[in-house]
């Protein structure tokens, strides 16, 4: 609250009805006799502020305010009041005050980009980024579920036609894990229930994307393993060799412990199991069909 140093009335804001119906004067000679009085209290400038960004999104300007905005912003970072990242030379650098100290530098960041640019143009030229997206309906469950790729498309089709398998859910699961000092969470893909009361946790993904041997994948898989372990759960990771087994083989496969000699354990049983480095991956690659 504040005061009217006229009446010593307390009231969150000292306006004109106050001011012209009780002392006769207006707001602007009220601050001509007090210049430093305060007039608002500080709950109402709290709301006031939060109104006025609320009113400000989607809110379309004209060409000439957006000009005005733009010349008040160039003062305001001349005079050094704000500090964008773009104002020195190594705008993502350790020295640009306006970012923290773990930015990487203009070089590393543009070869970054460009290796980035040159696999996304591989896989599209070679036709390999053919993603499909879409809904699958499930005569099982009786319930609509939404895919992210044609290999999730292929694994609902296999497990909602296996008798064995009673129920399963798609992307239900969250395991926390940690990596350069980083809590993240891991999300796998399905979560299937089998009649023979097994609980299994399946990742389905290409082979060289979720078989490959990285320190994340591996700290990520680490997580999954303790957690399906705790939990009493079995947990692997279908690829698209996996997939092409399954279809083949899905009128002899009869129960879970079937099913899973076709997916990938990551605790390294066998000698297409465990992560792989990148020449082993490459070789399974090579005899594996391009998804269609």
């Amino acid at each position: 609250m504040v005061k009217c140093l006229l009446c010593n009335k307390e009231m969150r804001i000292v306006n004109n009805f106050h001011l012209e119906s009780i002392h006769k004067i207006t707001f602007r000679e009220y601050k001509e006799m007090f210049p430093e009085a305060k007039t608002h209290s500080d709950s109402t400038i709290k709301k006031m502020k939060y109104s006025s960004r609320i009113s400000q999104i989607g809110r379309k300007y004209s060409l000439e305010s957006r000009k005005k905005m733009s010349n008040t912003r160039k003062k305001l970072i001349a005079s050094g009041k704000v500090v964008t990242p773009f104002m020195i030379e190594d705008k993502h650098g350790k020295n640009n005050p306006a970012w923290g100290n773990n930015r990487r530098t203009n070089d590393e960041i543009r070869k970054t980009k460009e290796k980035l640019s040159k696999i996304i143009t591989d896989y599209t030229m070679n036709n390999k980024m053919n993603y499909q997206y879409g809904s699958f309906i499930s005569n099982k469950l009786n319930k609509k579920f939404h895919f992210r790729s044609s290999y999730e498309m292929r694994f609902f089709k296999i497990i909602d036609s296996l008798p064995f398998i009673v129920s399963y859910d798609y992307e239900c699961v969250r395991i926390p894990y940690s990596y350069n000092g980083i809590t993240r969470t891991y999300i796998p893909d399905f979560l299937l229930k089998c009649s023979d009361n097994k609980t299994v946790v399946v990742e389905v993904g290409t082979i060289s994307f979720k078989l490959y041997k990285t320190s994340e994948m591996e700290y990520k898989y680490s997580a999954a393993i303790d957690y399906c372990k705790n939990k009493g759960f079995d947990f692997v990771v279908v690829t698209e060799d996996s997939l092409k087994d399954m279809e083949d083989m899905k009128n002899s496969v009869n129960c879970w412990d079937d099913l899973s000699q076709l997916c990938h354990n990551i605790t390294g049983n066998g000698k297409c199991d465990g992560l792989k480095n990148k020449l082993v991956v490459e070789s399974i690659s090579s005899q594996v069909p391009e998804r269609s």
